[in-house]
């Protein structure tokens, strides 16, 4: 995966695969995964899918997964990296966030 952008986070991104032993050929995205709006800030339109998928769930009255216990377990794990990187050490990860 790659993006020529150094700008925007999301638009622009292709990625790539091969087999063992040939050059990598591009493979094309499904247009489901474009963002129709691009952004002055490249993090805000994956995070306007995110919250649009959560509104939508709410109103059909459904699970939204990724939800919140999800999303503060990732928080959690960014955290502990910041920490570990600071304190140049290793830290223990919980497996679940209660």
């Amino acid at each position: 995966m790659g993006n020529a952008s150094q700008t925007d986070y999301v638009n622009g991104f292709k990625v790539f695969a091969s087999e063992a032993g040939t050059n990598l050929t591009e493979i094309l995205t499904p247009d489901r995964f474009a963002f129709p709006k691009a952004f002055a800030d490249g993090r805000i339109a994956p995070f306007v899918r995110v919250v649009n998928h959560w509104v939508n769930c709410i109103d059909a009255g459904c699970e939204s997964a990724p939800g919140m216990q999800e999303g503060v377990y990732t928080q959690l794990l960014m955290d502990l990296t910041h920490r570990s990187s600071a304190g140049k050490t290793q830290l223990s990860v919980p497996m679940r966030v209660s």
